[in-house]
């Protein structure tokens, strides 16, 4: 997985918060478990539950949706326990799927709107500064993809509208947002997986990394990590995908 390889690179301690199958913003602006429970492992109440320490919201979606996941279960247990005290820096991955699950990037009457891709972002980045000010942040964007959408149409994601911008657009937002909070951010998209490697390093007509590509990902972030390494603790909230 991308933690064991960073911790692996890095020789630092590494914990593994990644929840299968969930994107960086919330489908809804309210949590409404009947349309979307896995809003809970969303940034933002991810963020919320980290920073208040109540995570009874993901305690109860894993015990009603995912009772036999154990990498669900491994992540929220591990969330629960950590003395976040104790971390130096937090990593905040997600694959493409806000891209692929149509979410909106930023809604300009509303920068902290946590179903945008911006607003979650915002969200979450500044409850982590004023509750752990301590923890530097790292933000992995996501990686180039060229995948086949469910009626067979190739979905090529520099280009492929599907009304919020191509992905790259999602990617100068997400700039944006560690710029304006100043925060650090790792170029996947151009800089690691891209339009001209991208077959040798994802599951061939997904979005998902092989064991390549995240092993890249991991190099990435290990060389932004040991530009200015501050201790030897990460944690991970992010999918795992």
């Amino acid at each position: 997985s991308f933690p064991n390889l960073v911790a692996s690179l890095t020789d630092a301690t590494v914990y593994n918060c990644a929840f299968p199958s969930s994107s960086l913003a919330a489908k809804n602006s309210n949590f409404t478990e009947a349309d979307e429970p896995d809003d809970a492992f969303s940034l933002p109440y991810l963020a919320q539950a980290i920073c208040s320490g109540d995570f009874s919201l993901q305690s109860s979606i894993v015990a009603d949706y995912r009772s036999e996941g154990i990498t669900s279960q491994t992540a929220l247990q591990t969330l629960i326990d950590l003395d976040y005290n104790t971390i130096d820096v937090l990593c905040i991955a997600y694959s493409p799927r806000d891209y692929i699950k149509k979410r909106g990037v930023e809604n300009p009457e509303d920068p902290y709107e946590i179903c945008t891709y911006t607003g979650a972002l915002r969200t979450a980045i500044e409850k982590f500064q004023a509750t752990y000010p301590f923890i530097r942040i790292i933000v992995m964007s996501p990686y180039y993809v060229n995948v086949v959408g469910e009626d067979g149409t190739v979905i090529e994601s520099g280009t492929t509208n599907f009304g919020h911008g191509a992905l790259p657009h999602y990617l100068l937002k997400q700039i944006d947002v560690c710029t304006e909070l100043a925060v650090s951010i790792v170029d996947n998209f151009y800089g690691t997986i891209n339009q001209d490697n991208y077959q040798e390093y994802l599951r061939e007509g997904e979005y998902y990394c092989n064991e390549a590509g995240r092993k890249k990902l991991a190099e990435r972030f290990t060389e932004a990590l040991m530009k200015y390494p501050v201790g030897t603790s990460t944690g991970t909230p992010n999918s795992s995908n």
